[in-house]
C-alpha cells in the first residue's frame, strides 16, 4: 500500500490543488516519513512472503533472514536517532521481536534452525560465525556459541545412528550417486567423521539457487544418517499458512447446500480441490535461495 502510494504521490498532491474537499493531503515531510517506514517495513513483508513458501525448504532461509530483520532493527535505532517518531516506533517494533523470536540471551532463534542453516551447503559454520559475531559483538562468544551448536549437531547424530533408521534410498540399487564430493576415506562407523568431513569441504557459491533437500537426497550414500538427520530438520515448515489455507474453503464445501455430506466426501472434495480448478505448480517462479533483496543490510560474501 505505501509503495503505490508513493508512486502516485504527484497525483495526490495535484488532486489536492483541484478539489477543495480533499483536505487530508500529505505534505512533504509526512511523505518522507511515510517512504522512511516504507524502507523499514519492506524487508518483513519480503520475509513473510518466502516464509510462507509451500513448494521448497524453508527451515535453512530462517536464520539467516532473521538474524537479518535484527540487525536492521538495530541499524534504523542507530541510523534514525534525531528521528524521534522513527526510532521510538523501532525500538518498540525490536521489543516485540526479540520477544517472540529469540529463546533466550544464550539461544538467539533457536538451535534447531541453527542446524538447519549449517545443512546448508552454502553456508556451514562460516556464515553461522558471522552471524552471531554481528549479533553479540564479540569473537569469542561467537565462537562459543558456534562451538555449542556443532556439539549439539554431533549428539543428535548420535542418537540418529543408535535408533539406526533404515532408508530406503540408500539401500535401493536404483540410487543415485554421490557428485559433489569424493567419499573415499569416510569413516562411516564415526557420526562425528561424517560431519567433520560435509564442514570441511568448500561451501558452494552462495549465489546459486539450490534445492537442499535435493542435494542431501543425491549425497545420502555417502553421509548416512547426516543426510536423513539433514532431510528431517529442512523439512521443517516455518509456518502453516498452506495447511491452514486448504483447510479454511472447508465452510464453502460444507454449505448449508451439502450439510448431509459424510466426512468421507467432504474430505475427498478439499483435498482434490486443486485438481477439480487445474491448479498447476510453476516451479519456475518458486523461491529456492537466499538473495532477499535488503537495502540496508549487506550480506555475507
Amino acid at each position: 500500500m505505501l509503495d503505490r502510494g508513493l508512486i502516485y504521490r504527484d497525483a495526490f498532491n495535484k488532486l489536492n490543488l483541484v478539489d477543495k474537499t480533499y483536505i487530508h493531503c500529505l505534505d512533504a515531510f509526512e511523505w518522507e516519513m511515510v517512504e522512511k517506514i516504507r524502507d523499514v517495513l519492506g524487508p518483513f513483508y519480503d520475509i513473510t512472503e518466502l516464509f510462507s513458501g509451500s513448494d521448497y525448504p524453508t527451515s535453512n532461509l530462517y536464520f539467516e533472514n532473521v538474524w537479518r530483520i535484527s540487525m536492521l532493527l538495530k541499524e534504523v535505532v542507530k541510523v534514525q536517532s534525531h528521528d524521534e517518531v522513527l526510532r521510538d516506533m523501532t525500538i518498540e517494533m525490536q521489543k516485540k521481536f526479540d520477544k517472540y523470536w529469540a529463546v533466550s540471551d544464550e539461544d538467539n532463534y533457536g538451535t534447531l534452525f541453527a542446524f538447519a542453516m549449517v545443512l546448508d551447503p552454502r553456508c556451514k559454520l562460516h556464515f553461522l560465525k558471522y552471524c552471531y559475531k554481528k549479533l553479540f559483538d564479540d569473537e569469542l562468544k561467537a565462537q562459543a556459541k558456534v562451538n555449542d551448536i556443532q556439539f549439539k549437531m554431533v549428539m543428535l547424530l548420535s542418537e540418529y545412528k543408535r535408533q539406526n533408521t533404515p532408508s530406503a534410498s540408500s539401500s535401493s540399487s536404483n540410487a543415485e550417486p554421490r557428485v559433489d564430493y569424493d567419499c573415499e576415506g569416510v569413516d562411516s562407523s564415526s557420526d562425528k567423521s561424517r560431519l567433520s568431513t560435509y564442514l570441511e569441504d568448500d561451501r558452494l557459491d552462495r549465489k546459486i539457487k539450490l534445492d537442499v533437500l535435493e542435494y542431501w537426497k543425491k549425497n545420502e550414500d555417502c553421509y548416512g544418517e547426516l543426510a536423513r538427520l539433514a532431510r528431517d530438520i529442512l523439512s521443517v515448515p516455518l509456518t502453516t499458512v498452506a495447511s491452514e489455507s486448504t483447510f479454511s474453503i472447508g465452510g464453502r464445501v460444507l454449505n448449508k447446500w451439502r450439510s448431509s455430506y459424510i466426512p468421507e466426501n467432504v474430505e475427498a472434495l478439499i483435498t482434490t480441490r486443486s485438481w477439480l480448478y487445474g491448479y498447476q505448480a510453476i516451479e519456475e517462479d518458486e523461491f529456492q535461495g537466499v538473495d532477499v533483496e535488503w537495502s540496508t543490510v549487506q550480506s555475507s560474501s
